[in-house]
């Protein structure tokens, strides 16, 4: 079954396959070693229909989440298709315990792949679905570690603009080897991870346009983190070597420094800034897309460079949770 939602064949023929399938035995609820099911891949491929034939033989698997935290919720919104988004929500589809135990959910996949229409449309029709507003705050760290800037910014709007200020001043956990944490880590990870301001998240890697957007919506750059230290003294500690530009370290310690006027006005950005963990590179040119006013007075770019190829986030879902089939 897995194998006939992978195929391309159309829906109608799709649906032949799997109806002859049923009939013969198959069963929906097979797993595969690392935990994926059939409705994964209908998912992940936003087949809506076949994703409905799926549940009513097998309405059980609406939330099975395989080895790695991969819903069917996650999957679709890889693709986000509202109708099969909007399908799986309305069955109550929810990944609030993958979240809690493995830090997982939708939204956060949306967003790892700069996916807004998913994450805009899970914030509108399905946050309790995705953790809640306890939920937000790990997502910005993601957005800020991929660098989508849109994202971050749709994020500090959850509960209207009104509410920025309070969100552009959450804590988050980060790794102190850098890598990514989505939730809450467990009493027996608590030493490898540290709490703190988002803005200083983003200050460690010198992400300017996240800099910018959150000093706009009214991060304090006089909070300090539990060990009592500024964003300003984390500039760059979690850019490698050969990434940290000294010029760009210096246009961030002067925006912290001169914070507080980002909130009454804009101010023209940087000419760098810095790239990780998957995000884009972007800098002023005349080939660059022209800044436009946003909602909290700031200005943002559009991405340039190479773009993921959305027709084929199915198969970057697979490599990802390293699926493998015998043909």
């Amino acid at each position: 079954m897995m194998v006939a939602c992978e195929s391309s064949s159309g829906t109608s023929t799709k649906l032949e396959m799997l109806h002859s399938l049923l009939r013969a035995g198959a069963a929906p609820a097979l797993e595969i070693e690392l935990g994926a099911l059939a409705i994964h891949f209908a998912a992940a491929r936003c087949e809506t229909q076949v994703v409905e034939l799926l549940l009513s033989k097998a309405p059980s698997t609406l939330n099975n989440a395989d080895n790695h935290g991969y819903s069917p919720l996650g999957a679709a919104a890889l693709q986000g298709r509202e109708s099969t988004l909007s399908l799986l929500l309305s069955a109550g589809a929810s990944d609030r315990i993958v979240w809690a135990t493995k830090g997982v959910s939708a939204l956060h996949e949306a967003i790892g792949i700069g996916k807004g229409n998913s994450v805009r449309f899970l914030l509108e029709n399905g946050l309790e679905a995705v953790g809640g507003l306890p939920a937000i705050a790990g997502a910005m760290a993601v957005s800020v570690w991929y660098g989508y800037i849109d994202i971050l910014e749709m994020l500090l709007n959850v509960e209207g603009g009104e509410k920025q200020e309070v969100w552009a001043n959450q804590h988050v956990y980060f790794a102190h080897d850098g890598s990514l944490l989505r939730g809450v880590p467990g009493p027996t990870m608590a030493t490898k991870f540290e709490w703190l301001p988002i803005l200083h998240y983003a200050a460690k890697y010198c992400s300017i346009p996240a800099l910018r957007i959150l000093l706009s919506a009214g991060a304090d750059t006089e909070t300090c983190d539990l060990k009592g230290k500024l964003a300003v003294d984390h500039i760059g500690s979690l850019l490698p070597d050969d990434k940290r530009n000294g010029s760009m370290e210096a246009a961030v310690q002067q925006m912290l420094q001169k914070g507080p006027a980002f909130r009454v006005r804009s101010r023209a950005w940087p000419d760098t800034t810095a790239t990780h963990g998957g995000a884009s590179k972007v800098t002023q040119s005349s080939s660059n897309p022209v800044p436009k006013k946003t909602r909290t007075g700031a200005r943002t770019f559009g991405k340039i460079g190479q773009r993921l190829d959305i027709s084929r986030s199915f198969d970057w879902y697979v490599r990802k949770a390293d699926l493998r089939f015998t043909r």
